[in-house]
Formats: structure tokens, sequence, C-alpha cells
């Protein structure tokens, strides 16, 4: 009988003990962040995708991310393309999709914006709460010029675009990029 009774609480402990380690799990894909307004949205999301949440510093809410898939990149999953959810009007709306160049450019954030990159441009957008609308806040890029090679650099920012001297425009936002972290992507 003493065995019985063992094996019966060594079973409820471990039932226990998952419970506390999905909490955990969930948790740690939300962040500490209110994201009671996407609860059903995730709930319906498909097995094949995967959604993280990201905080930016002018909206309400977090921005939700959904991606088709994932890959390993810093013992999180990651990932270089995504859709881009926000909370309008009470409802969870697409705004858009982002896109990096690879899997060398994961979907990066920091509390200004969402990042993408590529071998020559970094993109940073941001999520206008007001209009509800995806928005490409500034844009840098290295273009090369057909049959000479020469290089020429673009700066983009409020909808105006201009040439500037060099690459170090470039290069500020490359490293803020890099300072940014990675969006890391749970299933649901």
């Amino acid at each position: 009988m003493e065995k019985f009774l063992r094996k019966k609480m060594r079973k409820k402990w471990m039932c226990i003990l998952a419970f506390f380690v999905c909490i955990l799990i969930i948790q740690s894909c939300q962040g500490g962040m209110n994201t009671e307004p996407y609860d059903d949205f995730i709930a319906n999301l498909e097995d094949e995708k995967f959604y993280a949440f990201v905080s930016l510093e002018e909206n309400a809410y977090p921005v939700l991310l959904v991606a088709d898939g994932v890959y390993e990149c810093d013992d999180i999953q990651a990932a270089f393309y995504c859709s881009v959810y926000y909370v309008t009007e009470e409802q969870v709306a697409l705004l858009g999709s982002i896109r990096s160049e690879g899997t060398a450019y994961p979907i990066s954030s920091d509390k200004t914006g969402l990042y993408t990159m590529g071998h020559h441009y970094v993109k940073r957008y941001i999520v206008d709460e007001e209009q509800g609308e995806l928005v490409l806040a500034e844009y840098a890029e290295e273009v090369f010029q057909e049959g000479t090679g020469a290089e020429s650099y673009f700066y983009a920012a409020e909808d105006k675009t201009k040439q500037v001297e060099d690459r170090s425009v470039l290069e500020a936002m490359a490293e803020k990029y890099f300072d940014a972290e990675i969006a890391d992507f749970c299933s649901p």
C-alpha cells in the first residue's frame, strides 16, 4: 500500500511540475507584457505557426509577430520573415509583413521599432497606433551601379529619400540592428 501511495504522490507532483513548466513557457513568450487582447487569436493559430511579442515604446499593446517557420539562433527560435499584427478597434488586425534577407539577419526589435536587415540595407519599422498601420520609419541602403560597380548610399525617413555621401548612416543603422533583441518565437 505504501508503494502505491508513493507512486500516486510522485504522479501528482509530476503533474504539478508540468503545470508550472507550461506557465513559465507561456510567460517567456509574453515577456511580462499585457497580451490579453491577443489570447483568442493565438489560441486559433495553426499548429505550424509561431508567434512572438515585441514591446515598442509608442504603443499601448505589444506587437504580435507571426511566422510560418523558425530556426535556431543564439539559443532562441528566430525568424527572418513574419506577419505583423496589432490591436486596432478592439480586434487583432494584420498590418503587413516584414522580411530580412535570410537566416543571418533575424527579425529584431528595440523600444523604437522592428528591424530587418540584408547585405546592403537596414530597415526600421514602427506601428502607428492611431492609423493602425505598419510604417517604414527609416531605411538605409547601399546600391551598386550597373557596369561600374560604384557604390551609392541612400537614407529614407518620413517619406523622403536622399542620397548621402558615405556608408556612415548605413553603418549606424546596422549597429542599432545588432544592438536590438532578436524576436523569440514560440509555438501556440
